[in-house]
C-alpha cells in the first residue's frame, strides 16, 4: 500500500506538488471523497484484468534521495476518476545537466553499463545536480568528473523533459567547447572520440539511442552551432 501519511505530510511540506489544478488536462484531487472515489474506479479497472486493487492505492510508493514516486487520485479530460503515477526529481527545484563536449571537429563521448536496461550505452555526460548548485556548475562538474578534461567554454541550449509521461525531471542541456588541459583526475568512466560524422553516423545506424545524447544533438544543431 502506498505511504498515505507522508503523502500528506508532503502536501504541507511541499505544496507546489500539489497545487497545479488544471482545468482542462489532468486535474489532481485532494478532497477525501474525490480521492476515494478515483481509487475506487481505478481498482475496478484493475479487478476486471485480475491485478491487485492495492495497486489504486493513493500516496508516497516510495522515497530516496533521486526520485519521489507518487501515486495521485486524478481527474482525466474525459471526466473519468483514477490515479497516476509520476516520479518527482529530488533534491527539489534542482535541475540536472547534459552536454555534447566537442574540440577540434571531434565529439567526447562516455561508454558505461546502464543498470535499468542492462546493456552498455555510448553518451554525453551528464548527472544529478546537487542543493545550491547552479546547472552550469552541475555541467562542468559532470563533465570534468567523466571526461577527465576541462571546459573551455558552455553555451546554453535549453531544458529537456526526457519522459514527460511519468518523471517531473527537467536536465538543462549545453554545448561545450573543451581544452586540452586534463583535470589531473583520471575519468570516471572510459571515454570514446569520434569524429562528429562518425558522431552523426552513430545517430542514423541507431547505435546511440540515449535520449539526452540524441537531444543535446538536435538543439545544437538546429541552432546553428556544429
Amino acid at each position: 500500500m502506498a505511504d498515505k501519511v507522508r503523502y500528506s505530510q508532503l502536501q504541507q511540506s511541499e505544496p507546489e506538488l500539489f497545487t497545479r489544478m488544471s482545468t482542462d488536462g489532468i486535474r489532481l484531487l485532494t478532497g477525501e471523497r474525490e480521492v476515494d472515489e478515483a481509487e475506487a474506479a481505478k481498482a475496478s479497472q484493475l479487478a476486471k484484468v485480475g491485478l491487485p486493487a492495492a495497486w489504486a492505492s493513493t500516496g508516497v510508493v516510495s522515497e530516496d534521495q533521486y526520485f519521489l514516486f507518487l501515486r495521485d487520485a486524478v481527474q482525466f479530460s474525459n471526466g473519468k476518476l483514477g490515479t497516476y503515477v509520476r516520479m518527482v526529481s529530488r533534491p527539489p527545484g534542482v535541475m540536472g545537466a547534459a552536454a555534447l563536449c566537442v574540440r577540434a571537429g571531434e565529439v567526447f563521448l562516455v561508454r558505461q553499463f546502464r543498470h535499468a536496461t542492462r546493456c552498455w550505452h555510448e553518451e554525453v555526460p551528464r548527472g544529478f545536480g546537487e542543493a545550491g548548485e547552479s546547472c552550469e556548475q552541475t555541467a562542468r562538474r559532470e563533465i570534468e568528473e567523466e571526461l577527465g578534461i576541462r571546459v573551455a567554454h558552455l553555451k546554453s541550449l535549453g531544458l529537456l523533459h526526457p519522459n514527460s509521461g511519468i518523471l517531473s525531471e527537467t536536465v538543462a542541456l549545453f554545448l561545450a567547447e573543451m581544452t586540452e588541459t586534463a583535470t589531473g583526475a583520471p575519468p570516471e568512466h572510459e571515454v570514446v572520440r569520434v569524429s562528429l560524422a562518425s558522431f552523426e553516423a552513430k545517430i542514423k545506424d541507431a547505435t546511440l539511442t540515449d535520449a539526452f545524447t540524441l537531444a543535446v544533438f538536435a538543439r545544437a544543431r538546429s541552432a546553428g552551432m556544429l
